[in-house]
């Protein structure tokens, strides 16, 4: 049995439609089973969010990477770029940095997590966090992002000890020793006191310097009896003189009697 040129064209053209719609159905089976799905970790809200209050999270901004602000020193991340990247991972966190939530918006919406919430780790890391889905169930760009928590206290620097070596060179110049004056063959040197620079003394009462004055005439009356004591003492005493002059009465008083016995005899002849 021949085929007629028409019914050929007729089974072609059955065999390729189809062909065409398994293939769509197939397709259409695999875009179901590969479409993306809201993350179960995170929870879902419309609008936009910049602070942690606003969110209901604790503690304050700790990280945060959007459009005007980049200060990511207390996270370890990995993606998370505003306007390139879909998904953000955490990976560490600085040392006593305590995170309380994760925003991280796209599209209309953002999403939170919370460390041990909804199935999410409560410790590092925390990978593939990103924004709600948009239309067509595409995951959009992250717009931005931000952490919630406590950082961590700041490093107390321990002073740098002090170094034990030689002493560094100062720029002030060492003060100059005064020169001694050299000494001649038989000659002393004499060092002049120098004048006293103490101011004189002020407010003296009228009854100190009458003092003063008493005290200086007693020392001018006592100087020169103790003077006239230190001349008299030439190794005679008091008793001698008068024995010295117990003689010499005695010798005038003798003399004078034989004088007055040779005048009565000169007179009795």
């Amino acid at each position: 049995m021949t085929s007629s040129p028409a019914g050929v064209r007729r089974v072609l053209a059955s065999t390729t439609t189809a062909a065409l719609v398994a293939g769509g159905m197939m397709v259409g089976v695999v875009a179901t089973a590969h479409a993306a799905e809201e993350d179960p970790r995170a929870e879902r809200h419309d609008g936009n969010v910049k602070t942690c209050e606003y969110a209901e999270l604790g503690g304050e901004i700790i990280a945060v990477w959007d459009e005007k602000n980049e200060d990511l020193d207390n996270l370890e991340i990995s993606g998370g770029e505003p306007g390139t990247d879909t998904h953000l991972t955490i990976s560490g966190l600085a040392d006593g940095v305590e995170v309380t939530g994760i925003v991280v918006k796209g599209g209309p919406a953002y999403n939170i997590y919370e460390p041990g919430e909804r199935g999410l780790d409560e410790g590092v890391s925390w990978e593939d966090l990103r924004a709600p889905l948009v239309a067509n169930d595409n995951i959009p760009e992250i717009s931005h992002w931000f952490a919630c928590g406590e950082p961590g206290e700041e490093d107390e620097r321990e002073p740098e000890p002090t170094p034990t070596g030689e002493p560094e060179p100062s720029d002030k110049p060492a003060p100059e020793k005064p020169e001694k004056p050299e000494k001649s063959d038989g000659e002393e040197t004499s060092t002049e006191p120098e004048e006293s620079t103490d101011p004189e003394p002020t407010g003296t009462t009228d009854e100190t310097s009458e003092a003063k004055a008493s005290t200086s005439q007693a020392d001018d009356d006592v100087t020169p009896a103790a003077q006239s004591d230190a001349l008299a003492d030439t190794g005679f005493g008091g008793a001698s003189l008068i024995w010295v002059g117990a003689l010499l009465l005695l010798g005038g008083g003798a003399a004078l009697y034989l004088a007055r016995s040779r005048f009565s005899s000169a007179g009795s002849q």
